[in-house]
């Protein structure tokens, strides 16, 4: 109806599990949308811990920050 896949629907929705500051930083542009989506699926603790490291540097790439995030 949209001209949204049902997966692109809920990757979408998935990142209302955020918490108000984690998902603020996609709004800010401080992280790309399509990293926070992966810490949206991990307990708060690990959230806030990939988003850190994120924001820090610690990953080469987005591929390593996400694999990083689904460990």
């Amino acid at each position: 109806m949209f001209g949204k896949t049902p997966d692109y629907v809920k990757w979408r929705m998935d990142l209302l599990n955020l918490t108000t500051d984690i998902a603020a930083l996609p709004a800010d542009g401080k992280i790309k949308p399509d990293f926070a989506w992966h810490p949206s699926r991990l307990s708060t603790a690990n959230r806030k811990a990939a988003v850190t490291r994120y924001m820090k540097g610690d990953f080469r790439s987005e591929t390593d920050a996400s694999t990083f995030a689904q460990a």
